[in-house]
């Protein structure tokens, strides 16, 4: 498919698909097989084909409709042991589900605002899952692994590159995953990558690392077509997967999600929340909690560089 032999096909989106409608069909009782089958139909499935724009999804759009559906076929079953079906499900109900769990259980709000939309359950809520920092790396480890990702010619080029991007730049895999030769850039000897809006400057040694994973994308798939990806796949065309880099990263021991914290932390001492933001490529409300947790006082910030300026 990648080399034009055959047509393009939706190769994620179809085995999501498929999925979808054999977790709908192991549910137990036909009503909540009938209510699985319309959430992935109408809401799940419609809201990925909008975002993809008749491209194939991403591995973590996949990843993450699985786990909103597992979610809302676990939150069916709970409450079929309770002898309660899902249109007589109450606000209390909804309340214990998610008190009594891992906060995984928030991931039930997508279906249930579709099921209050659809007339499938009435009078209740799913509050948004609130905002917490989580452990972070200890910043003697992260700096030793950084340096290690740096200096260590021992560690593939690919692990090098991209473990300095989530210890230094906070960067997450599905980021990571989808940049391409495109989003380095050059210029008066500096090299910079694109992360978010604006370009971050990435001084040496990782700046060569870069630029030698950019010169060094040799595919190892026999007909491989030449593609942008910066972290090239073994697929034909296709990136290397966050799944598999996260796999690449557990050999090494770094400890990909608290590591990307310890950065953020350190990140957002040192930047107003705009900067991180355009920076990092992260949504603004989530830098603006990052600036709040590592006590960072930028409220004067944008009248500082009005002054400067003038």
């Amino acid at each position: 498919m990648a080399s034009g032999a055959l047509p393009p096909h939706q190769s994620r989106l179809g085995a999501l698909e498929r999925w979808l409608e054999a977790s709908a069909a192991a549910a137990q009782g036909e009503a909540d097989r009938k209510l699985l089958r319309a959430y992935a139909t109408w809401t799940v499935l419609a809201r990925l084909r909008r975002r993809s724009r008749g491209e194939d999804i991403t591995a973590g759009a996949a990843g993450h409709a699985r786990q909103r559906f597992r979610a809302a076929h676990r939150f069916l079953l709970w409450l079929q042991e309770a002898g309660t079906a899902a249109g007589q499900c109450t606000q209390g109900e909804i309340d214990t589900w998610l008190s009594s769990g891992a906060r995984s259980r928030y991931e039930i709000r997508e279906f249930v605002v579709w099921a209050v939309s659809t007339g499938a359950m009435t009078g209740v809520v799913v509050p948004p899952k609130t905002w917490r920092e989580g452990p972070a790396l200890d910043e003697d480890e992260r700096w030793a692994i950084a340096r290690r990702l740096l200096h260590d010619d021992g560690v593939e080029i690919v692990d090098r590159v991209a473990g300095a991007f989530v210890l230094l730049f906070a960067q997450k895999l599905i980021t990571i995953s989808t940049l391409t030769v495109d989003d380095v850039i050059v210029a008066n000897g500096q090299v910079s990558v694109r992360f978010g809006r604006d370009p971050v400057e990435v001084p040496d040694p990782l700046g060569e690392l870069v630029l030698r994973l950019c010169a060094d994308r040799s595919g190892r798939t026999v007909g491989s077509p030449s593609t942008n990806w910066l972290f090239r796949g073994n697929q034909p065309g296709q990136p290397m997967s966050p799944s598999w880099i996260g796999q690449r990263f557990r050999r090494l021991g770094l400890k990909v999600n608290s590591g990307r914290r310890a950065a953020l932390m350190q990140l957002a001492a040192e930047l107003p929340a705009r900067v991180l933001a355009d920076m990092l490529g992260i949504a603004p409300g989530t830098a603006v909690h990052w600036v709040r947790a590592a006590g960072g006082d930028w409220a004067n910030y944008a009248a500082e560089r009005a002054k400067m300026a003038r």
